[in-house]
C-alpha cells in the first residue's frame, strides 16, 4: 500500500506461496511473526534472531560453510540448501540485562 500498489490479500498470499515453492523466498518458522526474506542467487547467509527484541542479524562464516560440506560428505548426501537460525540475546539486549 505504501508503495502505491493495490493488491488483494489472496493475490499476495498466492505470490508468496509461488516464491517459496521456487526457493526465492525464505520463511523463518521460528519467528514470533511471519518473517520472509528474498533469497538472491549465490548469496547464502545464515541468521541470528534475538529472542528478546526480535532483531535479525545476518552472517556468513566460512567455518560454517566448511562444516556444512563436511556434514554432507559424512552423511553421503547432496545438499540443495539449508536454513540456520541461531537464537539468543543480541548485544543490545545483553547489555540491558547486565545492568
Amino acid at each position: 500500500r505504501n508503495a502505491g500498489f493495490r493488491l488483494s490479500r489472496a493475490t499476495l498470499y498466492r505470490a508468496i506461496g509461488k516464491l517459496r515453492e521456487s526457493g526465492k523466498l525464505a520463511y523463518f518458522a521460528d519467528s514470533p511473526a511471519a518473517l520472509y526474506e528474498y533469497r538472491k542467487q549465490g548469496m547464502h547467509h545464515d541468521h541470528f534472531r534475538c529472542e528478546k527484541c526480535g532483531k535479525i542479524i545476518e552472517f556468513c562464516f566460512t567455518d560454517l560453510e566448511l562444516l556444512k560440506k563436511r556434514c554432507a560428505r559424512r552423511l553421503g548426501v547432496v545438499l540443495s540448501g539449508h536454513a540456520l537460525v541461531l537464537v539468543g540475546l543480541c548485544p543490545d539486549c545483553r547489555r540491558k540485562e547486565q545492568k
